[in-house]
């Protein structure tokens, strides 16, 4: 007599649902899944970060929707396309806001879909704010689960998220080699990550007055040089300005563990550990790419002195 295959349970589906998603992710998308709630003010970006954090929720969007569209539950609503149809709409919003004749700048881009998100658009943002908290509670799952499998005299430690330099080996590789801006003007580019998160620079324009405090600080000048032209400096102040920093001091202090400040010093807990940092120039001509170059000379001093390790593996010169 003919049997019907029973359905694998409901809780078995989302979990290889949402580990079907996981594994079409980029470091740096996985890494945007997993981080925690913001506590307190939103971090203050610029044009390039917030267009960079649009592209990451488009990216997340796009990689659940793919899911979706083949009949896989990311939820428990019992009508699933509905998710489906709310990630399309925000993935269009953002294109409409990010390319083509209404693009917009990226921080008026970020600044009018997140107000579509908080009202015409407010499906969307349950759809995206579910999927991320899914995707965070599937990551802790499979972290407790490798625990479990290892044998129980060794001492194995939980799965670690990706270090700050496997997640910046994996921007890199979207970056260098790549086609960048023509001309004959130096574009330099810069990406430093902390907790796993990317924080980008560029040269040219101003950073916050503790960063310029700071960067005085801990620069000794040697030659014509500004620190508003220097992309390092610039992915430093994302950091700086995401975190709320009233004093070059406490940046020091985070990043060293040595207050500075008390005579004599105060006990310190060094906050930022394992900070990579590169950076990219653009090159050739015609066409340029971008290729990897070495910290100037007054970006190795600031950089010796908050601990902060720069990336400059396979750089040529």
């Amino acid at each position: 007599m003919f049997q019907e295959p029973r359905r694998p349970d409901r809780a078995v589906q989302l979990a290889r649902s949402l580990d079907a998603v996981l594994r079409g992710l980029t470091a740096e998308q996985r890494a945007f899944a997993q981080r925690p709630k913001h506590v307190g003010p939103a971090p203050v970006l610029d044009d390039d970060q917030s267009r960079a954090e649009l592209m990451l929720i488009s990216g997340l969007a796009e990689r659940a929707i793919v899911e979706l569209q083949q009949g896989n539950p990311l939820n428990d609503d019992d009508l699933p396309d509905r998710q489906r149809v709310a990630l399309t709409a925000l993935v269009a919003e953002i294109r409409r806001l990010t390319a083509g004749h209404e693009r917009r700048e990226g921080r008026d881009a970020m600044r009018l879909v997140l107000a579509w998100l908080g009202g015409e658009g407010g499906e969307s943002g349950e759809a995206l704010r579910d999927l991320r908290e899914r995707l965070r509670a599937r990551l802790k799952e499979q972290a407790s689960a490798d625990v479990a499998a290892q044998p129980a005299p060794a001492q194995q430690q939980a799965q670690a998220p990706a270090t700050n330099q496997e997640v910046l080996s994996g921007l890199l590789r979207d970056i260098i080699g790549h086609q960048a801006p023509g001309g004959d003007q130096a574009k330099v580019k810069s990406v430093l990550v902390i907790d796993g998160v990317a924080y980008r620079g560029k040269n040219g324009g101003a950073v916050s007055a503790v960063t310029d405090a700071l960067i005085r600080r801990l620069v000794t000048s040697v030659e014509d040089w500004t620190l508003t032209g220097c992309a390092e400096v610039h992915a430093l102040d994302a950091f700086v300005t995401s975190r709320n920093y009233t004093s070059a001091s406490d940046v020091v202090k985070d990043f060293t563990g040595v207050n500075r400040v008390t005579v004599p010093p105060a006990p310190a807990q060094q906050m930022v550990k394992g900070a990579v940092i590169a950076a990219m120039d653009a090159r050739g001509y015609p066409t340029r790419v971008w290729e990897k170059r070495l910290p100037c000379e007054h970006c190795r001093q600031w950089l010796a002195t908050l601990r902060i390790t720069p990336d400059t593996r396979g750089v040529l010169s």
